[in-house]
């Protein structure tokens, strides 16, 4: 007699459902690599490329907060395109009603309620929107390459929305402080944007809020580019 065998049928029910979970998580973790490697191959290391010919002359800073159950279940979008010419500024920012349900975590650092996302439009409704608004500028954002980025192609898949590819160039700030502080002395602790700001003299009067801690990126970045000497691209806004 097999293990299968010696199950009630409840006992095999709930073993076949269990299998098939653990079946679809592998799946979408190998899906989640396959899409990583992707966004690796168009990172930007902005302080040694050749600031004369980037891809684009808008770069696009924006960061996402999730509802925390799952990683492609993002409740608010927040993002300025700024055009490295002008220096001009366009904003985007919309909340949505999470698909699964709000961490009370979350609700913890980030203040957000779920009052606040009661009535609001879903994910797919918004993502195209926000693609477009995106269009062909480089991203940048604080551990985007592993995270946001990740999980804005993973709810793409999920919603199927065809016709649009998210993988841009990106410039991530968090990569870049490893690079370039790694070997500080005294040494960096901490590389969350918050702490790095901070030790520029920075304060934050608002984190852990998408649009907030976009502008928050682009002024990390304007930082690191200073102190290589190289902030001639960066244009100060607003």
């Amino acid at each position: 007699m097999n293990d299968m065998e010696a199950l009630t049928p409840e006992e095999k029910k709930a073993k076949e459902k269990k299998e098939k979970r653990l079946k679809r998580k592998q799946a979408r973790a190998e899906f989640r690599k396959g899409i990583l490697a992707k966004v690796n191959r168009r990172e930007i290391l902005l302080e040694k490329h050749n600031c004369g010919m980037l891809p684009s002359d808008y770069l696009t800073a924006f960061d996402l907060e999730g509802a925390g159950f799952s990683e492609d279940d993002i409740i608010e979008i927040g993002a300025v395109k700024i055009n490295l010419k002008t220096g001009e500024t366009e904003e985007f920012h919309e909340m949505m009603t999470p698909r699964t349900r709000l961490n009370k975590y979350v609700t913890q650092i980030t203040g957000i309620t779920i009052d606040e996302l009661v009535g609001k439009r879903r994910l797919q409704e918004v993502l195209p929107e926000f693609f477009d608004f995106v269009g062909d500028s480089i991203l940048l954002g604080h551990s985007i390459g592993n995270n946001d980025i990740v999980q804005l192609n993973l709810a793409r898949q999920r919603f199927k929305l065809k016709g649009y590819n998210f993988y841009k160039y990106f410039v991530d700030t968090e990569r870049m402080a490893h690079r370039l502080l790694d070997d500080a002395d005294p040494p960096v602790i901490k590389f969350g944007l918050e702490p790095l700001l901070q030790k520029y003299g920075v304060v934050l009067t608002e984190n852990h809020r998408a649009l907030a801690d976009a502008y928050a990126s682009y002024q990390l970045l304007r930082i690191f580019m200073k102190n290589e000497g190289r902030d001639g691209i960066l244009p100060q806004i607003g």
